[in-house]
């Protein structure tokens, strides 16, 4: 069973692409989208850096899969953060975290 089945990413999704290619989790997050077709909106630099945004771009490209490490998830979370925090259309966000257990329980079943 490969991770992007274990995630559910169809061609219906639009990805947001914030990672830089030189993370490896850039990999995760565009090729996992390419292969099931999904679309990917590649975020600029000064998108991805300016944090108290990113709720309301990701809502204006309907983006419904978010790849982001724990700490941009807690800051996006806080209470009283200018942020808009993470829009409805936001089906699922997949962490680093997520995926480690994502390999743990697939290897303990198998």
């Amino acid at each position: 069973m490969s991770e992007s089945t274990v995630l559910g990413i169809t061609e219906h999704d639009t990805v947001w692409q914030g990672f830089s290619p030189a993370f490896d989790m850039w990999i995760e997050e565009t090729w996992i989208s390419f292969c099931r077709g999904a679309h990917v909106v590649v975020g600029t630099r000064e998108e991805c850096r300016n944090i108290t945004n990113l709720g309301t771009l990701w809502q204006i490209h309907d983006v419904s899969v978010v790849h982001a490490v724990p700490t941009l998830m807690s800051i996006m979370a806080m209470e009283g953060s200018d942020n808009a925090g993470v829009p409805d259309n936001v089906r699922l966000i997949v962490s680093f975290i997520c995926v480690l257990l994502c390999i743990e329980v697939y290897s303990v079943s198998h």
